[in-house]
């Protein structure tokens, strides 16, 4: 009996200890909540969806993932501490487009049969039943596979484990969006990571070159992109922008919002920046916020279109519509485009809609993640089980004296 109680004590250590070498975590519960039906409970279906407007009114959405050892995850919080460039992401399988969304830190807990009533009638409420700010912003989405950076929300429930509740996500329209549930197979996944940040967004990040001088072609001609005295194409690394203007994002015109304001009244502007790698990553993520369309080339090779046409694209094509206003997404894009350990370019091409578009914005961000490689450490007292059961096996009738 003592025999069996130390060998139990020994692997339970052992197991509590054992590398954890890509943290992607998978279980947790979701579900979502209707006014429209506040007494109905959504928790075994297939699918999440949160939406502006939906039989007369508006579906929030809850989830929340067992993150750390307390709750059944693989984590210990203070293993966190020490990681450098750590980053979080949450990726959802999309499975009807819609709007974008909001997401709040829970500060009252729900389970699968949780209604929009049992929230205290009135669903999702910052600062009654979630934390007053969105931690992080989904953009409107597509069918398909989609990452948000919720790193913030790992750091807070880190330094507090008991207060991972999860999020409520608020809608941003009344298009409603719904993604795979757990309950589906093909449901939601945090995902842990090591990120470098190559280029960064906003007034303090990455400063672009650009180009605002492409006019709208006369009825006999047309516009052309620009080359430099050498005849390189603008998209090339060793391309000479040092004629254009520069400055930081956001860039654009007609918003109020623009850090860098570019001239109006074209359909088509260009932007150059360039950055320096280390070794390839796994992945590589743009960040891309545009206003009406875009093209994105790394090193002179297209990594990403984004509402434009297939095909040659030329200072003329106009964008397939004009979409949500400002809309940022996040795209994995093919690491094979990087020049590793060395300079790269990153060009972007932005159209309107028309040429008498009112506005355009632009701004992007692009980093390179690796999988989290993390030991999980042993639940506080592991060590002292261990100890007492070495003790016990090594006193046991039988044992080899010393």
């Amino acid at each position: 009996m003592i025999r069996s109680l130390a060998t139990l004590m020994v692997s339970g250590a052992l197991l509590a200890g054992a590398p954890v070498s890509a943290v992607t975590i998978s279980s947790g519960f979701d579900t979502f909540v209707r006014e429209a039906a506040p007494n109905t409970s959504y928790g075994g279906g297939a699918r999440v969806e949160w939406d502006g407007a939906d039989g007369g009114g508006q579906n929030h959405a809850l989830l929340r993932f067992n993150i750390f050892q307390s709750e059944g995850g693989p984590v210990n919080p203070t293993a966190l501490g020490s990681i450098a460039n750590l980053r979080a992401r949450l990726q959802l399988q999309v499975v009807n487009p819609g709007d974008g969304g909001s997401l709040y830190r829970l500060t009252t807990p729900f389970v699968e049969n949780t209604s929009w009533n049992a929230l205290g009638g009135s669903g999702v409420v910052p600062g009654v039943n979630a934390l007053g700010s969105a931690d992080a912003t989904a953009p409107a989405m597509g069918i398909g596979t989609y990452s948000i950076d919720v790193t913030s929300s790992l750091q807070a429930w880190a330094a507090t484990p008991a207060t991972n509740l999860g999020w409520g996500i608020l809608p941003a329209g009344n298009n409603g969006l719904e993604f795979a549930s757990f309950e589906s197979g093909n449901g939601p996944q945090l995902i842990l990571e090591t990120a470098t940040d190559y280029v960064t967004r906003g007034v303090a990040g990455s400063v672009w070159s650009y180009y605002d001088a492409i006019q709208p072609p006369p009825a006999a001609g047309s516009g052309s992109y620009p080359t430099d005295a050498l005849g390189q194409d603008w998209r090339d690394l060793t391309f000479d922008d040092s004629s254009w203007a520069s400055g930081p994002g956001q860039l654009g015109y007609g918003d109020g919002d623009e850090t860098t304001t570019v001239a109006p009244g074209n359909i088509t502007y260009l932007f150059r920046t360039t950055f320096l790698a280390g070794d390839t990553p796994d992945e590589l993520w743009l960040e891309l916020l545009r206003d009406d369309s875009a093209v994105v080339y790394l090193n002179g090779i297209e990594v990403l279109r984004d509402n434009l046409p297939a095909g040659i694209i030329d200072p003329t094509t106009t964008a397939s519509g004009t979409g949500p206003e400002n809309n940022l997404g996040t795209f994995g894009i093919n690491t094979a485009a990087l020049l590793p350990n060395q300079l790269n370019v990153l060009a972007v091409e932005i159209h309107n809609a028309s040429r008498w578009s009112s506005d355009i914005s632009f701004d992007l961000g692009l980093s390179g993640s690796s999988p989290l490689a993390l030991a999980a450490v042993p639940e506080p007292g592991t060590g002292a089980l261990l100890g007492l059961g070495l003790l016990l096996l090594a006193l046991r009738p039988g044992s080899p004296t010393r």
